[in-house]
């Protein structure tokens, strides 16, 4: 049989040691579970503790203490079988000495393990340790040669929530009344469609403007491929094209030269247009490259878990140090590398050939007749002058719509849905060439007639830079040119 002095927290701070799994400790040895003075009296005294839970598992503690005392044998079965456990209490001593010169005897622990060590000294024969969760136990048991048991983490109860834990799930407990009450309004935004982001990175390529004389030489490397035509006198091949009955016709026709205003018209506005044209683009290309990279989409999902629906709700956007909002409206398109290409030089004027009786203009001249007819088309005026009416669920802009690139964005909608998918709003986040930004952010805040606090959500923003080289992407533009005509 294996005896163990009794620590206070086994009574304390484990389950009921009625119900502890002791066969996990014995090694298949019975049990002797001695409760020392020191251990009495300790919970003798935590038994008037108020009414925490230590001082709830005291008075239990003395209970079962009481009732092994009230025995004739002062001893209180446990366990019957498997193994065999038995709770009492050691042969009172007199600690006037500490039996090991590492004692205190003023300290309650050191006192059970004193009565422990005696114990030993009594019954050399029996095996007897302390059994104890305490770390401070353990190592002056072990000083004085004395064997431990630790009890195992999975006897210890829950931890009892503290004064602050109370609080918290009290907190906890009010917030989920209030939910039930009021509507709750959550924000979280979104990029590329389905990743949540805590916080926005844009990386922005800088472009330098081309310089004056980095355009005068492009612009001379394209004019030299397609100068302007000054030989107006080739005569183009006869149409060859014509139907089977036509081309009897062929020999009645003659040679008209393009006219003196289809040729000024040439020279003097198309061609010196076209250059101007990609002088234009030349000149604004490296505020083209950039645009893209100061721009990233986002998506702001708005949404109420509470438990009624937000009334009169109003959702603002507010954009800082130098961010625009912008939308995108039915006829803009996605801006591609295509928009950055030279545009292709203008034709020449060409004389043609024409027959005499010029049946071919007779016959563009009824089409043309058939074109100026106009088509009727009548106003619906009704649907027109009908008032629209406002869906009670949906957001409208507050007051209007601004400006397609402007800082605040607000929005209002008379009852906003509880429990229901989150309201979409997609934005591009502009970041503008005027001043270098590094940091910046969006704020949205949304309040409304039956919230008890506005809701402010921040998305920081950090912006990085690279440069881009802007006269390689213009030499590529010039030779794409160059090689396609």
């Amino acid at each position: 049989m294996k005896v163990l002095f009794a620590d206070t927290n086994l009574f304390l701070q484990c389950r009921d040691i009625k119900e502890l799994p002791w066969d996990e400790i014995t090694g298949g040895d019975d049990l002797l579970l001695l409760v020392p003075r020191a251990v009495q009296e300790e919970i003798d005294r935590l038994k008037h503790d108020g009414n925490s839970r230590r001082a709830r598992r005291a008075k239990k503690a003395n209970a079962l203490i009481r009732e092994i005392v009230l025995k004739d044998d002062t001893k209180l079965v446990l366990c019957a079988t498997n193994p065999y456990v038995e709770v009492s209490f050691p042969p009172s001593v007199n600690l006037k000495k500490p039996p090991h010169n590492v004692l205190d005897l003023t300290r309650s622990d050191d006192r059970i393990i004193a009565e422990a060590i005696l114990y030993k000294k009594s019954n050399p024969s029996m095996y007897v340790s302390l059994i104890t969760h305490d770390t401070n136990p353990i190592l002056t048991a072990k000083r004085c040669n004395l064997p431990v048991i630790v009890i195992p983490d999975d006897w210890l109860l829950e931890p009892e929530p503290d004064q602050k834990d109370k609080k918290l799930a009290a907190l906890e407990k009010r917030l989920a009344e209030l939910e039930r009450n009021f509507p709750s309004i959550t924000v979280n935004v979104v990029k590329n469609k389905d990743q949540q982001i805590q916080n926005l990175a844009v990386k922005i390529t800088r472009y330098p403007a081309l310089t004056d004389d980095q355009i005068d030489d492009l612009l001379n490397i394209v004019k030299a491929k397609f100068p302007m035509a000054t030989d107006f006198t080739t005569e183009p091949k006869r149409n060859s094209a014509l139907p089977l009955g036509h081309k009897a016709m062929i020999i009645n026709q003659r040679y008209e030269p393009p006219t003196e205003s289809a040729i000024k018209k040439y020279q003097e506005k198309e061609y010196p247009k076209w250059v101007q044209s990609m002088q234009k683009l030349l000149q604004d290309l490296a505020a083209r490259l950039e645009t893209p990279s100061r721009n990233v989409e986002i998506s702001l999902l708005i949404a109420n878990e509470g438990g009624v629906p937000a009334e009169n709700l109003v959702v603002e956007f507010d954009a800082t140090s130098g961010l625009f909002l912008k939308y995108s409206d039915d006829e803009e398109q996605t801006e591609d590398n295509e928009q950055h290409l030279l545009p292709s030089p203008p034709l020449p004027p060409k004389g043609k050939w024409v027959d005499f009786h010029n049946f071919r203009s007779i016959l563009d001249q009824t089409s043309a007749y058939a074109r100026i007819v106009p088509e009727n088309h009548y106003l619906n005026l009704p649907s027109i002058l009908r008032k629209q009416q406002r869906d009670k669920h949906t957001f409208y802009w507050k007051p209007e719509r601004p400006p397609k690139c402007f800082p605040h964005w607000a929005y209002e909608c008379e009852e906003f849905r509880h429990k229901v998918e989150p309201e979409e709003f997609n934005a591009t986040i502009y970041v503008t060439p005027d001043i270098e930004i590094q940091r910046a952010s969006v704020k949205c805040r949304v309040t409304a007639k039956n919230m008890p606090e506005p809701l402010n959500y921040v998305l920081p923003v950090v912006i990085d830079y690279e440069t881009g080289d802007t006269l390689q992407i213009a030499m590529n533009l010039v030779d794409s040119l160059v090689h396609s005509n």
